[in-house]
């Protein structure tokens, strides 16, 4: 059984052999001895192997390339050899290009019984379904079967049969189906059959008589699998009246108004009529102001009258304007001051002639000593007294001034 088992894990995985395990050498003379090997005497000086190709049991050497010569430790010119999990090494079987010796499949031996095995169980064969597969327990380091574990069966799947659509159903054709293993595609003997016929159009629509307020209209459809047609009615409208007005009341005067379709204006026998005057005036204004009276637009109707201004003042005054109190209208500019003199005197005050407002008072005199006679040492001087501004004498004004007595 464990051969066996060994023999299904030959396709499973690889095992990778190191510099530290795998001490096979190249065997050269294997190759010699060799059927159509006789090119492969110039290999042995470690020229380009190209003429290998010939051999049996040689491959291509091209991989070594690399290698100083061909005769040396299989660990010395490539340590990733892969080896089949489970299956039987011999001697001069070629991995990657080389032959492995005896010693090399007792590497590999030693190097999987050295193995601190970490098996688990694992599948090897899937089932189908007619056929089981098996588990069995594999080391997940080294890849080798636990030889003291059974194998464990797996049940087979059995057939998963589905209806598989082969014709599709129209509306008027019937359609077919087969039934069939979604896993292997195996058939069922009773499994192919009839799909019915849908009857269920598709329906397009084609052309459309449209409905009146007196005649029915109609809608025709064509189903654009098989070519049936159909049609539909539309019910008839039937009039839609409504009044026109053709005359608008106003406040004072009543309308009138006709009943017609709105559709196709058909007119009914009693549909005409009056419309009552509204009673409701149109006015101009909310409110009369100063110079516009509240009146309706439509009959002339005045509400109320003008009201007219409300004056501040009866007439501008100098320095007041005559101006409406409701709506701010000035009927007169102010009208200023007129002044008696343009400049106030000594004895006359600048005011207006008409509101006799005091610009600027009278001055007043500004009375000075004016000297007539300068005094000298010896004798004395006069003076007399003026107003700086207007010149007037005082009556009282006049005067002697002593003599300096100082001599020159």
């Amino acid at each position: 059984m464990l051969l066996s088992i060994m023999m299904i894990f030959s396709s499973l995985g690889s095992t990778l052999i190191t510099e530290a395990s795998a001490n096979g050498s190249y065997d050269h003379e294997h190759c010699i001895a060799t059927e159509h090997c006789d090119d492969c005497e110039d290999c042995a000086g470690g020229v380009d192997c190209a003429d290998c190709e010939d051999c049996a049991n040689c491959v291509d050497c091209a991989e070594c390339d690399d290698c100083d010569h061909h005769d040396h430790d299989v660990a010395q010119c490539d340590t990733d050899f892969e080896v089949a999990l489970g299956a039987a090494i011999s001697e001069c079987q070629t991995f990657r290009g080389h032959v492995v010796s005896s010693s090399t499949t007792s590497s590999i031996a030693a190097m999987r019984a050295a193995c601190s095995h970490n098996y688990q169980l694992t599948q090897v064969e899937a089932p189908t379904c007619t056929k089981a597969g098996k588990k069995a327990y594999v080391c997940t380091k080294c890849k080798a079967v636990d030889p003291n574990a059974s194998t464990v069966t797996v049940k087979a799947l059995g057939h998963n049969f589905q209806q598989q659509t082969t014709k599709q159903p129209t509306c008027g054709t019937a359609g077919a189906y087969v039934t069939k293993c979604t896993r292997c595609g195996i058939g069922s003997q009773n499994g192919n059959g009839p799909i019915p016929a849908t009857g269920k159009h598709t329906w397009s629509l084609t052309g459309t008589t449209n409905a009146t307020c007196t005649a029915d209209g109609k809608k025709t459809y064509k189903c654009t699998v098989c070519g049936q047609t159909k049609t539909e009615p539309i019910t008839k409208l039937g009039h839609n009246m409504q009044q026109v007005v053709t005359k608008q009341p106003t406040c004072g005067a009543g309308g009138t108004y006709v009943t017609k379709c709105s559709r196709c204006g058909a007119g009914s026998q009693n549909g005409n009529g009056t419309i009552p005057a509204t009673g409701k005036h149109t006015y101009n204004v909310s409110a009369a102001t100063c110079t516009t009276a509240k009146k309706c637009t439509v009959c002339g109707y005045v509400a109320a009258a003008a009201l007219g201004h409300n004056w501040n003042v009866s007439a501008a005054t100098c320095t007041t304007d005559k101006k409406c109190t409701r709506c701010g209208t000035i009927g007169a500019k102010a009208t200023g001051h007129t002044y008696n003199v343009t400049a106030a005197d000594c004895t006359t005050a600048k005011k207006c002639t008409k509101c006799g407002t005091v610009a600027q008072a009278a001055l007043g005199h500004n009375m000075v000593q004016v000297t007539t006679k300068e005094p000298t040492c010896g004798a004395g001087g006069t003076y007399v007294t003026k107003c700086s501004r207007c010149g007037i004498g005082s009556q009282n004004g006049n005067g002697t001034i002593p003599a300096t007595g100082k001599h020159t």
